[in-house]
């Protein structure tokens, strides 16, 4: 049975949550094909600091804003080294927890497509770090495609 191939409108906006591993640049690399298959489109490449801890959010205000200014900047960084020749991407760092900033920005985006990576991770170790990838198929506002 042949898998079904996924159509884009020309006006589809996918967004690619990134974490900087390279099972993220695989969901990338996933996106932009998509994108060169159909008739084009827009994509927000998205990542997400953690918030402070609450205690230490006092002395902790200025290095998350450093991080997100950071964290920017490598997305912008990966847009050249990865996709120089995509025009129409958007790279976006907020403070946040990921698996609610990902599914808040596919909404306020109106996002077509959310193409995520996963570690693929099972047993304690997911437990203990939990799946943002699950997260965001329950409550994404838009089709998830999932990349491993």
């Amino acid at each position: 049975m042949a898998s079904p191939a996924i159509s884009l409108a020309s006006d589809a906006h996918l967004l690619v949550p990134i974490d900087f591993s390279n099972h993220s640049r695989a969901a990338l690399h996933a996106a932009v094909g998509m994108l060169k298959l159909g008739q084009g489109g827009q994509l927000t490449l998205l990542t997400v600091v953690e918030p402070p801890t609450r205690g230490l959010r006092i002395q902790t205000d200025d290095l998350h804003q450093q991080m997100v200014v950071e964290a920017e900047s490598d997305l912008r960084q990966w847009i050249k080294d990865e996709i120089p020749d995509l025009e129409r991407v958007n790279p976006v760092a907020i403070v946040g927890s990921a698996g609610e900033e990902i599914c808040e920005q596919a909404a306020k985006r109106r996002v077509s497509l959310i193409v995520i990576s996963t570690h693929g991770r099972t047993g304690l170790q997911r437990y203990l770090l939990g799946s943002v990838a699950e997260k965001v198929v329950r409550h994404a506002p838009c089709s998830v495609l999932i990349v491993r």
